[in-house]
C-alpha cells in the first residue's frame, strides 16, 4: 500500500500510442494472447539459491552496506538523490534511474473541521512552496506535481488552467478570509467564525524517512504561513499507514507516496480506491473519506467504459475535480533512481514503473562466471521495513509486498515492458456476447484462462482450476466478514467463477468494461485451500503464517526458510513450474502463439478435484484489483 507517492516518482510514463498498444489487444475478441516479453526463457528462474532482505531503517546504514558490498541491492523503487555522489563515486557500485511512476503528496482527513471545508484545503495547497519541496527533499531531482495521477497519457496535467506550484500566500490568505477564518484577537492565529480556536493541526510524516519527515516540517510551515498553527508529527509508518486504511478520526494531514508498478494502468485506476465516494468509511478505501457527488457520476462512466477515448476524458474530468477540491495535495513527481553492486552479479532486469527492484530481477539476477556462477549463491537486499504479515490478504506496503511477489506471482504478470506474461495461465480468451452469443449474456464480460498443468505448492499439492475459482469466491463471500479483497468492483460484479476443466478457470461478470480484464488477471495467485479453508470465511486474518507459526504453503519461487523479526527474511529457491535445475538449466518450451479458440482440455481426472484445494489471492492493495504500493 498500496504507487508512489508510495508511488512519489516513478519511470517517466512512456507516450501515449505504447501504453494503448501495450493494454489494448485485451479488448481483441475470441483471441488467445500468449506469452512475450523477457528474452531467454523469461519465466523460467530463479538462478540464485537464496535472497534475504535484510532490515535497515536508516537511509545511511542502507548506503553503506551496499558500497561496503553487505548487501547487493537497496530494495527501494528510488532511493534518497543526498547520496547520489557517494554511490556515484563508489567502486562497483551503480545508481541509475527516470522520472518516477508516481508523486508524493499531502493526505488530508476530509471528515474533520477545518479540514472538511474546500477552501481551507485550497489555501493549504497555495501556500506551499513545491520547488522548495522538490529541492529540500530530492536535490533537485523532481519537479512540482499538482495531478492525482503521475506523468502519461492518462494525467491531466498540461491540461489545468491553474497550478498550484508556487507560494502564493495572498491567494491562500483571501480563501481563508472568505472561509470567515479570521485572526480575531490579533494573536497571529486565526480563529473559527464563532471565535473559538482552530487547534493545532499536525502534519504526520514517517519519521524514520528524511523525504518523510522533512515534507511534514514544510508542511506544518505552510499552515503556519497562513495563520493555522500547525505542528509536524513525527510517527511510526505502520502507525500512520494504520490511521488512513482503518479511518482513525483522530489525524488531520499525512504526507504519503505512491508507487504505480509495471505499468500506468494503475496510475489513473487508483482514483477509484482512493476517492469513489462509495467507499466511504470503508477500510483500506477512500482514506481523506472524500466525497462529490458529480466525481462520483463521472466515476460510473469511468468504470463501465468499454472503450480508451471515453475512459481517457472521464479521467481528466475527474481529476479537473480533485485539483479544486484538494483533498489530496499533490507534492511533486521526482526521479526514482535505483542502487546494485556489480562486482558478483549480472542480469538485473529494468522494469518500467518499478525500476531494479522487481520481481524478474529476482528471477534473473545471476553470479558471473568469474563468482562460479550463473547458478547458485546468496542475493542480499536492503529493505528500510520489516514485512508486517506473510498472510497475502492482510499484508499491506511496498516492503512487505517486496517479499509476498516472491512467493505469491500471479496468473497474469506483466514483463519488463509492462506487456502481459502468463505465469499460471498459459493462454487466455476474453469472451463477450458479440463474439459468444450462446454462452455470454448481453453485458457480461467472461475469461477463459488455460492453466499450465505442472504447478504445485509448496507441499507438493497441485494446482488447479479450482484453486483459482475458490479463490474468487472466497473474497466475494468473504466480503461480510471483513476481508478487504472482497469489496473490489470486479469481485462485487462476478457473477460465476468456477473451473470448467481441471485446467481451465473461468470467470463471468456483470459488466463488459475497458478495465475488467486487468482486474481479473493481474496478480490474481491461488493460496493453498486445504491450508486457509479450515480458518473459514470469517478467519481470513486470523492466519498468521511464519510470525504466528501457521502452516505456510505457497505457490511461488521462493518459500521462507528462516525469518528473525525487524532483522531479515531468508527465502530459498524451490523448484516449481517455470524452474531451472541446478547447476545445469532445463530447456522450456513457451506456449504456442495461436488465434483461434483454446485447445480442448485434457480428459478429466477426479482426483484433481481435490487435490490442492484453492484459496487464491489477487492482492489489492488498494482496490479493483490492482495493487498500490505505499511509499514516501
Amino acid at each position: 500500500m498500496l504507487s508512489n507517492r508510495i508511488r512519489v516518482a516513478f519511470a517517466i510514463f512512456f507516450v501515449g500510442s505504447f501504453l494503448f498498444m501495450s493494454i489494448s489487444p485485451i479488448f481483441a475478441t475470441a483471441q488467445t494472447l500468449p506469452y512475450s516479453g523477457l528474452p531467454s526463457e523469461a519465466k523460467n528462474g530463479p538462478y540464485i539459491d537464496k535472497m534475504v532482505f535484510k532490515v535497515q531503517p536508516n537511509t545511511e546504514q542502507q548506503m553503506l552496506a551496499l558500497i561496503n558490498g553487505e548487501v547487493d541491492m537497496i530494495w527501494e523503487s528510488s532511493i534518497d538523490t543526498t547520496y547520489l555522489p557517494q554511490l556515484t563515486a563508489a567502486e562497483d557500485v551503480e545508481a541509475f534511474g527516470d522520472w518516477r511512476n508516481g508523486f508524493g503528496f499531502y493526505e488530508f482527513n476530509c471528515d474533520r473541521y477545518p479540514l472538511n471545508i474546500t477552501s481551507v484545503r485550497r489555501a493549504y495547497a497555495y501556500a506551499l512552496d513545491k520547488y522548495e519541496i522538490s529541492e529540500v527533499l530530492w536535490a533537485g531531482e523532481s519537479r512540482p506535481w499538482d495531478a492525482n495521477v503521475p506523468p502519461g497519457p492518462w494525467t491531466a496535467e498540461e491540461e489545468f488552467t491553474y497550478y498550484y506550484y508556487e507560494e502564493n500566500l495572498d491567494i491562500a490568505n483571501d480563501l481563508l478570509d472568505a472561509a470567515g477564518l479570521l485572526d480575531v484577537d490579533a494573536d497571529g492565529w486565526r480563529e473559527n467564525p464563532d471565535g473559538s480556536e482552530i487547534g493545532i493541526v499536525q502534519v504526520a510524516g514517517h519519521g524514520a524517512d528524511f523525504q518523510s519527515s522533512q515534507a511534514a516540517i514544510i508542511g506544518a510551515g505552510a499552515f503556519s504561513a497562513i495563520g493555522i498553527e500547525a505542528e509536524p508529527l513525527m510517527t511510526d509508518f505502520y502507525q500512520y499507514v494504520s490511521r488512513l486504511n482503518f479511518h482513525d478520526p483522530d489525524w488531520w494531514v499525512t504526507f504519503y507516496g505512491y508507487s504505480f508498478r509495471e505499468d500506468f494502468f494503475n496510475a489513473v485506476y487508483h482514483l477509484y480506491g482512493d476517492f469513489y465516494g462509495g467507499y466511504y468509511g470503508v477500510d483500506y478505501y477512500n482514506s481523506p473519506n472524500f466525497r462529490n457527488a458529480t466525481f462520483d457520476a463521472l466515476m460510473d462512466t469511468f468504470l463501465t467504459a468499454k472503450d480508451e477515448a471515453t475512459v481517457l476524458s472521464t479521467a481528466h474530468q475527474m481529476q479537473e475535480i480533485l485539483h479544486y477540491e484538494c483533498p489530496r495535495v499533490t507534492a511533486y513527481n521526482n526521479k526514482a533512481f535505483s542502487a546494485i553492486r556489480t562486482d558478483k552479479w549480472e542480469g538485473h532486469v529494468a522494469q518500467l514503473g518499478a525500476n531494479v527492484p522487481n520481481f524478474w530481477t529476482s528471477m534473473k539476477v545471476h553470479l558471473k562466471e568469474s563468482q562460479g556462477g550463473p547458478y547458485g549463491g546468496t542475493f542480499y537486499v536492503s529493505s528500510s521495513i520489516d514485512i508486517d504479515s506473510f498472510n497475502t490478504m492482510s499484508g499491506v506496503g511496498y516492503y512487505t509486498w517486496a517479499i509476498l511477489f516472491e512467493m505469491w506471482p500471479g496468473l497474469v504478470e506483466k514483463d519488463e515492458n509492462a506487456e502481459y506474461v502468463g505465469v499460471w495461465a498459459e493462454s487466455w480468451e476474453i469472451q463477450t456476447h458479440d463474439t459468444h452469443p450462446d454462452v455470454v449474456p448481453v453485458g457480461n464480460h467472461r475469461f477463459v484462462f488455460n492453466l499450465i498443468q505442472n504447478a504445485t505448492f509448496s507441499d507438493g499439492h497441485l494446482i488447479t482450476a479450482e484453486d483459482f475459482a475458490f479463490t474468487f469466491n472466497y473474497f466475494k463471500d468473504g466480503l461480510a466478514y471483513g476481508n478487504p479483497n472482497g469489496a473490489s468492483a470486479t469481485i462485487q460484479s462476478m457473477t460465476a467463477a468456477y473451473a470448467a476443466a481441471p485446467f481451465q478457470f473461468v470467470v463471468e461478470l456483470d459488466t463488459e468494461s475497458f478495465w475488467n480484464f486487468e482486474n481479473v488477471a493481474f496478480r490474481t495467485f491461488p493460496l493453498p485451500q486445504h491450508v486457509i479453508e479450515p480458518y473459514g470465511l470469517e478467519g481470513w486474518n486470523e492466519w498468521d503464517p511464519i510470525k504466528g507459526g501457521d502452516p505456510y504453503v505457497v505457490p511461488g519461487p521462493f518459500t521462507v526458510t528462516e525469518y528473525i523479526d525487524a532483522e531479515f527474511t531468508e527465502l530459498t529457491r524451490r523448484d516449481w513450474a517455470y524452474g531451472i535445475d541446478h547447476p545445469e538449466p532445463t530447456t522450456t518450451t513457451e506456449p504456442t502463439t495461436t488465434t483461434t479458440a483454446p485447445p480442448p482440455p485434457p480428459p478429466f481426472d477426479p482426483t484433481l478435484a481435490i487435490v490442492g484445494g484453492a484459496v487464491g489471492a489477487a492482492v489489492v492493495i488498494l482496490v479493483g484489483g490492482f495493487v498500490l504500493l505505499r511509499q514516501k
